[in-house]
């Protein structure tokens, strides 16, 4: 993906004598269903956008984004935002004030493909889904409305729910055993399956409580053989450290 981005980046300029030297600390498991790759690309973008001093805009790239897979635009926009469409239309939840973290648990030896999960939910519920835009657009607008986001308010958490879960949790053993660890662990907010699988998370209102909690059983997940990490929910997408 990180080819792809700029090699796509390149042709789009016309300009094949650009080039670049890049290096990838990676440090989000492949197949875990963290959008590791998708941001690795929105990182290509916003890198070499600055490094061949382009100035394209943030639609600019976010159209760029979008070509590369659905959830690179999110990844390069960032911040907490309704991603409707593929998930490339993205529409910023401008009254969040909130800056949650979340445990984040997985089985190292395990990884997921993303078209497995999508291809195994659409054979059992092809026949459920919506087809026309008027049927999207309702949706949508339940979503905009919903007491949930208006205001986003850990008072009032809106519920965490993957479509995709069901279909994991029942043919990858370490999902349901992640999944019943983390259910377990004391003053999250919710807790759900990441993406496709297999990472799964525990959603805490803050940093300070979410460290606590992991550091108290970090040492009992990795006995157990699972890799763990906490991490703060980021405002913005990809930046220049």
């Amino acid at each position: 993906l990180i080819l792809k981005a700029a090699k796509l980046m390149r042709n789009f300029l016309r300009n094949q004598d650009l080039g670049a030297v890049i290096h990838l600390e990676k440090n989000i498991p492949i197949g875990a269903g963290l959008a590791g790759g998708s941001s690795d690309a929105a990182a290509t973008l916003f890198g070499l956008n600055l490094l061949w001093d382009l100035s394209y805009s943030k639609e600019c790239l976010l159209e760029m984004a979008e070509k590369l897979g659905s959830d690179v635009p999110f990844c390069l926009d960032g911040g907490t935002q309704y991603c409707f469409g593929r998930g490339e239309k993205l529409e910023k939840i401008e009254n969040s004030k909130n800056s949650m973290a979340i445990i984040l648990v997985k089985d190292p030896k395990v990884s997921v493909s993303t078209p497995w999960a999508y291809s195994k939910y659409k054979d059992i519920n092809s026949t459920n889904y919506l087809s026309s835009e008027v049927d999207f657009e309702n949706q949508r607008i339940k979503l905009r409305e919903s007491p949930c986001f208006n205001p986003l308010s850990l008072m009032n958490p809106p519920p965490l729910k993957n479509d995709l879960q069901g279909i994991v949790l029942k043919e990858v053993n370490t999902v349901k055993t992640t999944i019943d660890i983390i259910a377990k662990l004391p003053g999250s907010i919710g807790f759900a399956m990441s993406g496709s699988g297999p990472s799964c998370f525990a959603l805490y209102p803050d940093f300070l409580s979410a460290q606590k909690v992991w550091l108290d059983h970090k040492n009992n997940l990795k006995e157990l053989g699972l890799d763990s990490w906490c991490c703060e929910l980021l405002a913005s997408g990809v930046f220049l450290s």
